[in-house]
Order: C-alpha cells, then structure tokens, then sequence
C-alpha cells in the first residue's frame, strides 16, 4: 500500500510540474500522500511491535494494490505526454481518492479490543 501512495504522489508532483500555476495545490496533494506512506509505515511497525494486539480486518489482495499502481503509473506516462488535460486529470484524481482501497486503508487492521468480562 506505501508503494501505491508514493505513486499518487508521484503522479500529483507531475501534475505540479505541468500546471505551474496549479503547483500549490498539486503539491499539497503530494505531500498529503506522502503522508499516508509515513502512516502506513507506522502501522507497520506498531503491528510488528505487539501483532497480537491486532486483527486482520479486510487486508488488501496484492494483484488489485498492483493494479491500482499500473493504472496510476499509465496516467503518469499519459500525463508526461501531455495526453491528459487539466479538466480530465481532476477527474482522474477525483477518481483516485474516491477508490475502495485509498478510503478503507484503515480497514486492513483493526484492534483486539480486551474481554472486560473476567
């Protein structure tokens, strides 16, 4: 999933370099999922530290996150032929950031939640 991250980054900061005067914008889209890579990062090591102190919830299958990073990676190279408009990379962004797994990252694991019962 932090690989899928760094490539929507990747993908905003080409969008900063074509849109100059859109790279404000572009590039806090960038860092936002620069961000979520860090996040995971850090549920990584936090469920590495105590793994019995979490479940897997709904965890990701690797040919779809694989998928996912394809299909982003396509409109990097479309984008850096300047085959996307601005107007049609809104959508696509939109897109992105509206996709099942950028919103249930969260999901992938929850916590045990101690029996209060003794």
């Amino acid at each position: 999933m932090k690989d899928l991250e760094a490539t929507i980054a990747e993908l905003y900061r080409s969008c900063a370099e074509l849109w100059v005067e859109d790279k404000e914008f572009w590039t806090k889209m960038e860092d936002s999922e620069l961000k979520h890579a860090g996040n995971i990062n850090e549920m990584i090591r936090l469920i590495s530290k105590k793994p019995e102190s979490y479940e897997i919830g709904h965890p990701f299958r690797s040919p779809a996150v694989q998928t996912f990073i394809a299909a982003v990676k396509s409109n990097i190279q479309r984008l850096n032929r300047r085959e996307i408009t601005k107007d049609n990379i809104l959508f696509i962004t939109r897109d992105i950031e509206e996709a099942l797994l950028e919103k249930n990252m969260g999901r992938s694991f929850e916590p045990r939640i101690a029996n209060s019962n003794p």
